[in-house]
């Protein structure tokens, strides 16, 4: 049985991945008679020749790139801290936002004392993870774009993470201009706006004919959980 069969699947302990010639065993997995099995429930995943299985219940692990919905934890020192489903709360810098009107420019003193102004514990934002600790792998955010930001007048629901995989589009419209916020932490925003659609809204719709089915699946089966 090649890994390739089993990708995205969900495999029991005790069951068969692949031939232990061609591949090594790593985490969630052991070798036994030339055989690599799963030893925890989840999903096969494979890093070249190492093959492991991500468990189903784990908490979200930040990469580069990801979209995440998150929320408001504390406020630091020219900082905030966000809560994103994740073992750590990620960081998100005052340098990493945008400024009321798009201002470019240095973050200031002032700035700093208004920090609840942009932000304020318990609010919700969209963002993306611009980067990695070093030694902790804490997440830090960025929402400099102007589609990502602070998020009022909807629904969270919370699905578990390893339901939601990266996509081309996490930003989904449906038709009345319900929309959708896939966060790759398992944090989904849904919500109305009236905005004109653009190009890229667009392309978020088309996007959401080729998801719909998978997602609505994804998230009943997390509610059934």
């Amino acid at each position: 049985m090649i890994v390739e069969e089993y990708k995205n699947d969900i495999i029991i302990p005790g069951e068969k991945i692949c031939n232990a010639e061609d591949y090594m065993a790593g985490h969630g997995a052991y070798t036994e008679d030339g055989i690599i099995y799963a030893n925890i429930a989840g999903t096969v995943q494979r890093a070249d020749k190492l093959i492991y299985v991500k468990p189903l219940k784990a908490k979200y692990k930040p990469e580069v790139g990801d979209v995440i919905v998150g929320r408001i934890a504390s406020l630091e020192n020219k900082k905030w801290t966000v809560d994103i489903n994740a073992a750590h709360d990620a960081n998100l810098l005052l340098t990493a936002i945008n400024l009321p009107g798009g201002e470019q420019r240095r973050r200031s003193e002032e700035d700093k004392l208004h920090m609840r102004e942009f932000y304020s514990e318990g609010q919700l934002l969209s963002g993306e993870v611009q980067s990695l600790g070093s030694y902790d792998d804490v997440a830090n955010l960025h929402t400099r774009n102007f589609k990502y930001g602070k998020l009022m007048n909807g629904v969270l629901v919370q699905v578990l993470p390893h339901l939601v995989r990266k996509m081309k589009h996490h930003f989904v419209v449906f038709e009345g201009n319900v929309k959708l916020i896939i966060g790759t932490n398992g944090y989904l925003w849904i919500y109305y706006s009236n905005v004109t659609l653009t190009e890229e809204t667009l392309v978020g719709r088309e996007s959401h004919e080729e998801h719909k089915q998978t997602t609505e699946i994804r998230v009943r089966a997390s509610c059934d959980e």
